[in-house]
C-alpha cells in the first residue's frame, strides 16, 4: 500500500499496517487511561477524538468511531474548548459523509 506525503512515499505491507494500527490503538488507549486517572476532562476529549478517528479506519468499528467523536464533542463542550468542539464537529461531519448519510442544510440535502 502506498502513502503519499509532500516529501516521502512510504510503502507498507498489510502486516506492517496492522502492527502500526495496533501500536496507535495501544498508545491512544494509554493516553485515555492516563487522562482518566488524573480526572483530566480536556485530555479525555483529545484521547476520545484520537481513538474515534483511529477506529474509523477499521470498517468493523466505524460505529464506535462516531460514538467517540460525540464523546469528544461533549467533553470539549463541558470544559469550554470551542476549538476542540470544532475539530470534533468536523470529524463527525466527515464520518457521516463517508458512511453515506446525507447532510441537511436549511432543510435541503447537499
Amino acid at each position: 500500500m502506498l502513502y503519499f506525503s509532500r516529501w516521502v512515499v512510504l510503502v507498507y505491507s498489510s502486516t506492517e499496517l496492522h502492527f502500526r494500527y495496533k501500536d496507535a490503538e495501544r498508545l491512544h488507549t494509554s493516553h485515555y487511561n492516563f487522562a482518566l486517572s488524573r480526572g483530566d476532562i480536556h485530555g479525555l476529549a483529545i484521547a476520545c477524538g484520537n481513538i474515534g478517528f483511529l477506529k474509523f479506519y477499521n470498517p468493523e468499528e466505524s460505529d464506535d468511531a462516531l460514538v467517540y467523536q460525540f464523546i469528544e464533542y461533549a467533553l470539549a463542550e463541558q470544559v469550554g474548548d470551542c476549538a476542540r468542539m470544532g475539530v470534533a464537529f468536523n470529524k463527525i461531519g466527515k464520518l457521516y459523509t463517508t458512511l453515506g448519510y446525507d447532510i441537511l442544510v436549511f432543510g435541503k440535502s447537499l
